[in-house]
């Protein structure tokens, strides 16, 4: 941000409530308030950076309506349960041990990738009768399944943030389980699990673009590109 007061030095080890102590804290919270000052003059004036980009977005496309329309609540009750986000899981086979010789992969901006090249749903569901009709899907489906020999449970429990859930992942169904799902979701759960019993109760397909954000996402890109401070 190019601030004209920097971050300060502190004894974490040896640290008491003093002058010189209360004057680094006074120093933090000014750092943070510049910062906060600099996004609000630009007219970023939410709480967070997701919500100001969002709404950055929003307010630059005409028929964001159209492309985003706001759902029916019983639709929106059931099928964010096959919303799943990320992994960060601890193979078992290593959990409370100490490695050596260990690799980090780490792949830069691949949310700002995704939504600038690949294809991503909008609009409303459309309801079908047979899978595979939209290149992206919501599904509700009666199924039973095992994991495959030699591979990793993919299959996230938790599909709600109000779920109470002990294991993370699925290894094998409780018998024949109720889910929704994504068409993503579930292709990778076919390669990693035996699939026993499959019954599709609800198909919702989507259409889908590889570019309506494209230009927002390059544009915010080459800015953070070319940044300093």
């Amino acid at each position: 941000f190019n601030l004209p007061i920097q971050k300060e030095i502190i004894d974490y080890d040896n640290y008491v409530i003093n002058d010189e102590t209360l004057s680094y804290i006074y120093n933090d919270v000014k750092i943070v308030a510049m910062a906060l000052k600099f996004f609000k003059d630009k007219g970023f004036n939410k709480l967070t950076i997701g919500s100001n980009s969002y709404n950055t977005f929003i307010n630059s496309i005409k028929n964001s309506n159209e492309l985003f329309p706001i759902l029916d609540d019983d639709f929106l009750l059931n099928y964010r349960k096959a919303y799943r986000g990320g992994r960060c899981q601890v193979n078992p086979k290593y959990a409370n041990k100490v490695l050596t010789n260990v690799r980090r992969y780490d792949l830069n901006s691949m949310y700002p990738y995704i939504m600038a090249y690949k294809y991503l749903p909008y609009g409303k569901p459309i309801k079908c009768d047979i899978p595979n009709t939209y290149k992206f899907e919501l599904y509700k489906v009666s199924i039973m399944f095992t994991l495959k020999k030699g591979h990793l449970p993919s299959l996230l429990k938790k599909g709600s943030l109000y779920d109470i859930i002990g294991d993370t992942y699925y290894e094998n169904s409780d018998g024949i389980e109720l889910l929704y799902i994504s068409s993503i979701d579930l292709e990778i759960l076919k390669r990693h699990y035996d699939i026993k019993y499959l019954k599709y109760e609800e198909i919702y397909g989507f259409h889908t673009a590889d570019f309506i954000f494209r230009d927002f996402i390059l544009k915010y890109y080459e800015l953070k590109n070319n940044s300093t401070g």
